[in-house]
């Protein structure tokens, strides 16, 4: 065949039958082929490569989304660099010299961008760049003072109104005392800022301010964090956390003495994917789904790239999923009104 055949075979094209590309891809292997990615960016003036900012610890649902980032990306042509951010402006500016210095095309950070942060490193670069919303109309536009042709497009989980509907859910059940476990604004800006939202929400029905714990997101930060709200004179009868790792933690610590969920306590998670309803008792919580996040992200990004079309701001809606570890508290946990 052709070596132009070949040629669109490695650079992903659409008008290549799935049989030629099978026949390329096993010669290729046969023959021990391996693309010079230099020569290719010498000869092209491109280097087909997208960055992903990611939070220094990585869950299971942030590995979720990296892993469809790059299969998408793949699936395009495009290889991945990975760069870990605190989001601290500085790790943040960091993280943007490093992917920029291997010359990425677009970059994805999993949080909200300031564009004060990026401005000076992007200017006079053809880079797109997307990052993860938090769904707050009123939390400000985070690209406001980049200009319009590399202001960053937006991934919007519209998570805030949902947390809303969580938040009512649970105060409509009768829980007043309540708590709020989250990972630090440095590890998960998103996570951390609906925590606090959903604190200014419950302020704002009238109730007691609830408990809110910074912590990492693991399964023992969350027993941790658990056994120190259940140790306190009152504690909560309803406890939101940040991720479904914290939520597990907190059920265990929960087992661990004696106590049922939901019937002594409730728990819900605030960022949960779909696999917490196999849970025992199934996980309530604002469910989202890592493996569309980091396919969109992908997409949109190897599209504008190529000038196909793309939307600059996407929105995805959460989903409230009310299970069983929610319920009304106890008689005797409800304080008259």
């Amino acid at each position: 065949m052709s070596t132009a055949t070949v040629s669109r075979v490695l650079n992903a094209s659409a008008d290549v039958s799935e049989a030629l590309k099978v026949k390329v891809t096993q010669t290729m292997e046969r023959m021990g082929y391996v693309r010079d990615g230099t020569a290719r960016a010498l000869a092209t003036k491109r280097s087909f490569l997208l960055g992903i900012v990611l939070p220094r610890r990585m869950g299971g649902f942030t590995s979720s989304i990296l892993t469809a980032f790059e299969n998408a990306s793949q699936a395009r042509g495009f290889g991945t660099l990975i760069g870990r951010s605190s989001w601290t402006r500085a790790d943040i500016q960091r993280s943007f010299r490093h992917l920029l210095g291997h010359g990425v095309e677009g970059v994805f950070t999993a949080g909200p961008l300031d564009g004060a942060d990026i401005a000076a490193l992007i200017t006079g670069r053809d880079v797109a760049l997307m990052a993860l919303a938090d769904g707050d109309p009123a939390g400000g536009n985070p690209a406001a003072t980049l200009p319009l042709d590399t202001a960053p497009g937006a991934l919007d989980l519209a998570l805030s109104a949902t947390a809303r509907r969580l938040c009512a859910t649970v105060t409509g059940m009768g829980h007043r005392r309540i708590a709020i476990v989250t990972q630090s604004h440095t590890e998960a800006p998103v996570c951390a800022g609906l925590a606090r939202g959903i604190g200014q929400d419950i302020a704002a029905r009238g109730l007691a301010a609830p408990v809110i714990i910074e912590t990492e997101s693991s399964v023992e930060a969350g027993a941790h964090a658990g056994a120190a709200l259940m140790d306190r004179p009152e504690p909560p009868t309803a406890v939101f956390c940040s991720s479904e790792v914290l939520a597990m933690g907190m059920l265990f610590e929960a087992r661990r003495r004696g106590l049922g969920v939901p019937e002594d306590i409730s728990i819900a998670a605030l960022t949960s994917p779909r696999t917490a309803r196999a849970m025992a008792p199934a996980l309530s919580g604002i469910e989202l789904d890592p493996v569309q996040i980091g396919r969109l992200a992908a997409e949109n990004l190897t599209a504008r790239i190529e000038a196909r079309p793309a939307a600059r701001q996407l929105r995805l809606h959460a989903t409230l999923a009310l299970r069983d570890s929610l319920a009304p508290p106890k008689a005797a946990d409800t304080p008259a009104p």
